[in-house]
């Protein structure tokens, strides 16, 4: 295998609108409703080759039976560069809004956020790179797609980050899940 395999109805249908490297689809037997044939219609576009796979065989590629009869193996996820990601929202005119994620170790949860980002209009989301998970398959069936449509960065120190971001002018707003005070 070239690089790593995504699964799920969502992230692999994202990932083939996207810009993504792809290299094979991969779909159950009898899987035929209307949302995998406009996913292999996708691939088909895309020069991405179409293999049909028996259930078992998909559990054990995907480690999941949660992968809804398809998965698609793509190039590692690449990383969003934040000086980059400043200087397009700073030369757009948006004053920006970034979520700034510490301590994340699940990947349900990180792509749960990820999914709530998209939503809530952010226009990107900042992840730590030691003590915290970062783009996997399951963060990526858990945001059902959406890290293909919401740049993420990883920094070395979120501290610093959040720091360089307040003397560019960016306000700073933290929450913290284990305080004695609600909001």
């Amino acid at each position: 295998m070239k690089g790593e395999l995504l699964f799920g109805v969502n992230p692999v249908k994202e990932t083939l609108k996207g810009t993504r490297g792809a290299y094979n689809l991969y779909v159950q037997t009898n899987a035929s409703d209307h949302r995998v044939e406009s996913i292999i219609r996708l691939a088909e576009e895309r020069g991405v080759a179409v293999h049909r796979r028996e259930k078992i065989d998909l559990t054990k590629m995907c480690a999941s039976s949660h992968h809804q009869g398809i998965a698609l193996e793509v190039e590692p996820y690449l990383y969003a560069d934040l000086d980059d990601l400043l200087a397009s929202i700073g030369q757009s005119g948006s004053t920006g809004f970034l979520l700034v994620l510490d301590g994340i170790q699940d990947p349900h949860n990180l792509g749960a956020l990820i999914r709530s980002a998209a939503c809530a209009g952010a226009n990107a989301v900042i992840i730590p790179k030691d003590r915290a998970c970062g783009i996997t398959a399951a963060a990526e069936k858990a945001s059902a797609g959406a890290v293909e449509t919401i740049p993420v960065a990883m920094v070395t120190n979120v501290a610093q980050t959040l720091e360089a971001m307040k003397k560019s002018g960016y306000w700073v707003y933290g929450l913290e899940g284990e305080t004695s005070t609600s909001l």
